[in-house]
């Protein structure tokens, strides 16, 4: 199990996954759940790329990147999780 607010990230991008693309009030943990699965269609609507990683600041950078480079494996089992949903 992985400290918060790693887990919140993971768990908010299994089901940014399932549900699809945020609305104009997306969180911190949401955007950035987004990135973890270099998804940029699920992006806020209502912001660009580089606003909406701007507007996670240096520390939810971090944990992004954090995840991105040591927790890939579990990524990729979201993103599985997710396609096999999907029928693909």
């Amino acid at each position: 199990m992985l400290p918060y607010p790693l887990d919140k990230i993971l768990k908010n991008a299994h089901s940014l996954l399932r549900r699809g693309a945020l609305g104009s009030g997306a969180t911190r943990v949401q955007v950035a759940a987004a990135f973890v699965v270099e998804r940029l269609d699920l992006l806020p609507r209502d912001r660009g790329v580089v606003e909406a990683w701007e507007s996670l600041g240096v520390e939810w950078q971090f944990y992004v990147k954090h995840l991105r480079q040591d927790h890939r494996a579990l990524i990729e089992a979201l993103e599985t999780s997710a396609a096999a949903r999907e029928g693909g």
